[in-house]
């Protein structure tokens, strides 16, 4: 018999009723088609399981339906597309593929665990992760939000945050477009602030 199984991302093993059949290591865009002997059958319920490993990206059984599949030796093959029954067996966390940028993790881990604390004031630089056109846009509304959010869960509404803005060589227009944009918090008192710094001048605001 032969079993069609899509493309998995990214790792696979397969068994059938218990026998492994077949496996691929890191191979997203592989199809997998595995032979299965007649020693791994049996009369009447078959049992398929697919353990699948994935360290990024979206994971799991993918491809065209018709790559999913059982096919006897001789005979037609029958769709396996539908829907899986399946469970969660371990979940790990990794430093790779930028996932400390994710932003619910960085709070959850880092910022949370403060709030019992009063904090004086913020000092909050914002980094090169939105130096581009639609990042800087879209940070004048993140940044804004932050420090509405923050203020509200540390009942602080006049918290204050120091930031240091990108240059302007790499800000994709953020310095200029979003120019007190941000200071649209409730009860700001903001002032700009240079100094020099890697032969470049970013702007200090207070808010």
């Amino acid at each position: 018999m032969v079993l069609g199984l899509g493309q998995i991302d990214d790792t696979d093993t397969a068994w059938v009723n218990g026998q492994r059949v077949g496996g691929v290591t890191n191979g997203y865009n592989v199809p997998r088609v595995y032979t299965v002997p007649a020693s791994a059958l049996r009369a009447g319920r078959n049992t398929i399981a697919v353990r699948v490993e994935d360290v990024g990206g979206g994971g799991g059984i993918a491809g065209m339906p018709a790559e999913i599949f059982v096919q006897p030796v001789g005979g037609q093959q029958r769709t396996l597309a539908g829907d899986w029954r399946f469970r969660t067996a371990a979940v790990t966390v990794s430093t790779a593929d930028d996932k400390n940028m994710v932003d619910t993790l960085l709070f959850n881990a880092m910022i949370h665990p403060l709030q019992p604390y009063a904090l004086a004031g913020v000092i909050w630089y914002q980094g090169e992760a939105n130096a581009t056109e639609a990042g800087a846009h879209r940070y004048r509304e993140q940044f804004k939000a932050m420090i509405e959010g923050w203020r509200g869960q540390w009942h602080a509404p006049g918290l204050p945050f120091l930031w240091a803005q990108l240059a302007a060589f790499g800000s994709g227009g953020d310095r200029r477009d979003a120019a007190g944009a941000v200071l649209d918090s409730p009860g700001p008192r903001c002032a700009n602030r240079s100094r020099r710094r890697w032969r470049c001048r970013r702007p200090v605001r207070r808010c």
